[in-house]
């Protein structure tokens, strides 16, 4: 016997035509492998027999006696062959091709190794149950995030209420098998699988012809497996900083960030957002809710000389409200009230309710509100880069701001046109009496001057329009608690007022519709009836 075949066991012996035919099984019986040798000339058969009887007394390595030799009543046919190899197993695993060869074998010498004549059918073990997502889950230890540029990382996929988020796949039943004997091999069934989940997913059962139940989103958020539970979270929790660590954040429900948001950071949400710490030249949009920051907004806006922002980024933008201890140099615009603990420095405010900071100082920057303002001290000693405008609806609108920017271009390139020009500007009729070199250069100059003036006329038209179907607030007020300092400017509608003077408080400074100017009074509350949101189109501008 060859070697690789002690490891198989001996099925059958047995002798076809003037060959010992052995067959050897593998131990799980799907493989047969059959060896042909002479049969020994009569001489070698009795001194093999002579020293099974007396052991001691052999020469050669003794072996354990065989099994009784079958004789052979098969024909020298390829058919008697196959009938001889059909006899010992199931026909329908015989290889053809290996049992031709080993015929021929047989009748040039009657001798082979061990060649695998059959091969039976495996079992297929049954499919266990399985769970397979449909969306990327969020892995908090950051071992599955996918970075797609320098500030930002895919953690998770958004999702909303009713997307399908993963299938629960049905164990499959096996097939059994059957070995080269044509004895039935069992197979095992496939394992159910346990997976749960909460309230925030919900289970459909398999449809006809699927073998997977569905589960889907209730609610919007992320999917996280908490303690072997899958669940749809809502709020988006970040431990530290937002910074490179983890990027921008776009998320369909609310986020808290513990720490501060470092400088260029974005965080757009569908809910609202709090920031423990500051948010440093970050950008904060809630669409639907408000943001709460712990410490110090600080932004980077740029102002002239004069106080004028020569940079307008909104850097805050929510859809309700917005807190915070202080702004510095920053945009902030709001659906609804803000509040400020401490201060408010070099910034560009929008509310449509009120600015509220009682205790707090308004020193410079641009406030556009629809319900009035008040702080403890309102403007700065140098009299100058504080404008407050208490403003219509209307103003708040995304089609008065696209005929304000367009105005703004405008007034921008006639500046320009009156620079080039100079005294020429308002006496275009003098360029006819230059040189013809210098006519040439400042005659389409003046004619453009003159167009942007008209085409600037008709926008300041259309913008008295917009305003004409505006929406004021019943009650126009300036609080403060503390004292109003001289050379802080207020407008309102068409009214231009300066404070003249340093004013203590407690005190309001309230516009008089009648008079078209604002008078000093005893600290009266703001009160606030024109509701003024934005509309989807104008929260989609600004993504």
């Amino acid at each position: 016997m060859a070697a690789a075949d002690k490891k198989r066991e001996q099925v059958f012996e047995a002798i076809f035509h003037k060959s010992l035919i052995r067959g050897h099984v593998d131990d799980d019986k799907l493989k047969l492998y059959i060896e042909a040798s002479k049969i020994p000339p009569p001489e070698e058969t009795e001194q093999k027999e002579a020293d099974e009887k007396n052991p001691e007394e052999s020469s050669g390595d003794s072996e354990s006696a065989p099994a009784p030799v079958e004789a052979s009543s098969w024909p020298m046919t390829f058919q008697g062959w196959q009938n001889f190899l059909e006899s010992k197993m199931a026909a329908t695993f015989i290889d053809d091709r290996v049992a031709k060869d080993t015929f021929e074998r047989l009748k040039q010498g009657g001798e082979f190794s061990a060649r695998r004549i059959a091969q039976g059918e495996a079992a297929v073990q049954g499919r266990d149950g399985k769970l397979l997502p449909l969306v990327k889950s969020y892995d908090k230890y950051g071992k599955d995030k996918e970075r797609l540029g320098n500030r930002t990382i895919k953690h998770f996929d958004n999702i909303e209420p009713g997307t399908p988020i993963a299938r629960i796949y049905h164990p499959k039943a096996g097939k059994p098998g059957k070995n080269v004997f044509g004895e039935v091999i069992e197979a095992e069934e496939g394992k159910e699988i346990s997976v749960e989940f909460d309230e925030s997913i919900s289970s459909e059962p398999a449809k006809a012809g699927q073998s997977y139940d569905v589960l889907y989103a209730a609610i919007s958020g992320y999917l996280e497996s908490v303690r072997g539970k899958l669940q749809i979270c809502d709020e988006l929790l970040i431990s530290g900083d937002l910074d490179y660590g983890f990027g921008d954040i776009d998320f369909v429900g609310s986020v808290v960030v513990r720490g501060d948001v470092l400088s260029g950071f974005k965080i757009i949400a569908q809910g609202d957002v709090s920031v423990s710490g500051n948010v440093e030249g970050g950008f904060i949009i809630s669409k639907t809710g408000r943001v709460s920051v712990g410490k110090a907004i600080i932004g980077n806006r740029q102002t002239t000389k004069d106080g004028k922002a020569e940079k307008k980024e909104f850097q805050i933008r929510a859809a309700t409200g917005i807190s915070a201890t202080s702004v510095n140099g920053a945009f902030l615009d709001a659906g609804e009230e803000i509040e400020v603990k401490n201060e408010v420095r070099n910034s560009e405010i929008r509310t449509r309710s009120s600015l509220n900071m009682p205790k707090g100082n308004l020193i410079s920057g641009d406030i556009s509100a629809i319900c009035g303002l008040e702080a403890g001290i309102i403007g700065n000693p140098t009299g100058i880069g504080l404008r407050i405008s208490l403003c219509s609806d209307a103003e708040f609108s995304a089609e008065y701001k696209n005929i304000q920017n367009t105005i703004d271009s405008h007034v921008h390139a006639e500046e320009m046109l009156i620079i080039y020009l100079g005294p020429y500007a308002e006496t275009p009729s003098d360029i006819k009496k230059l040189s013809q070199e210098h006519k040439s250069k400042l005659l389409p100059l003046a004619e453009k001057l003159e167009k942007v003036r008209t085409s600037l006329k008709a926008l300041k038209l259309e913008r008295e329009e917009i305003l004409k179907k505006g929406t004021f607030n019943s009650v126009l007020r300036i609080n403060y608690h503390k004292q109003i300092l001289e050379g802080v400017t207020i407008r309102a509608g068409e009214c231009n007022f300066v404070v003249q003077e340093d004013t203590k408080g407690p005190g309001t400074l309230e516009f008089e519709d009648d008079k078209q100017t604002f008078a000093f009074g005893d600290l009266k509350p703001l009160e606030c009836d024109v509701t003024a949101h934005k509309s989807q189109q104008e929260n989609d501008e600004h993504k």
